[in-house]
């Protein structure tokens, strides 16, 4: 809005001014709603939207997918969102933490593939989709819950996921959970295939970090 508008305001007898995203809060506008404020005395305010987007990726031809550093002590909780993506052979994606930027590759990870009870048995990464094939293409969505915890039990991570299994429409569906039991913060995340393939270079995966308030 205009410096004139908001003076109108103010001589109409506004109490102060609100930033909010949802509006178009430009750099302009804002520079503009402190100019005036900081001129009448008055308070202004911003709207924190509950969700952020962190960072976008699409993949190239490559083996991995990293987010090694996008977590931190801003947000405890994540989402991520996978959507159409593929693989150069058949192949399940799986992904696994980072600690300070490094990709923890021990046995670590305590996993249930088919989202049933229990998850007693360790392993060297999450498993995230199902098996896809070149031809077809996965998605999925996966909670990050408590990167931040000094308990290490705390830590887990909840997955929806779908892939076209071969070249008729035969799909695979999957919900697959887990415990990180490490007592460190998680700085990220890496997302591969299991024998090594490489993505396609298709589709996005997108971090959201939760607001903690």
């Amino acid at each position: 809005r205009s410096a004139r508008l908001l003076e109108e305001a103010v001589a109409y007898g506004a109490g102060g001014f609100k930033v909010h995203e949802d509006w178009g809060a430009t750099p302009a506008q804002i520079d503009t709603c402190l100019g005036v404020a900081q001129a009448s005395g008055l308070p202004v305010v911003s709207v924190t939207p509950g969700m952020i987007l962190l960072a976008t990726i699409t993949p190239t031809a490559a083996a991995t997918v990293d987010f090694l550093t996008t977590f931190t002590s801003t947000y405890d909780n994540y989402l991520i969102l996978g959507d159409g993506l593929s693989c150069s052979v058949a192949d399940q994606l799986a992904a696994r933490f980072a600690v300070g930027g490094v990709v923890d590759t021990s046995s670590a990870y305590y996993t249930n593939t088919n989202g049933g009870s229990g998850a007693t048995t360790t392993t060297t990464s999450m498993y995230v989709v199902p098996s896809g094939q070149p031809s077809g293409y996965m998605s999925f969505s996966m909670t990050v819950f408590n990167v931040n915890a000094a308990t290490a039990q705390y830590k887990s991570f909840q997955a929806y996921s779908m892939a076209k299994s071969d070249n008729t429409p035969t799909f695979a569906g999957n919900a697959p959970w887990g415990i990180y039991p490490v007592a460190n913060a998680v700085s990220g995340i890496r997302f591969f295939f299991n024998s090594a393939a490489n993505f396609g270079a298709t589709g996005k995966i997108r971090v959201y970090g939760i607001s903690n308030t």
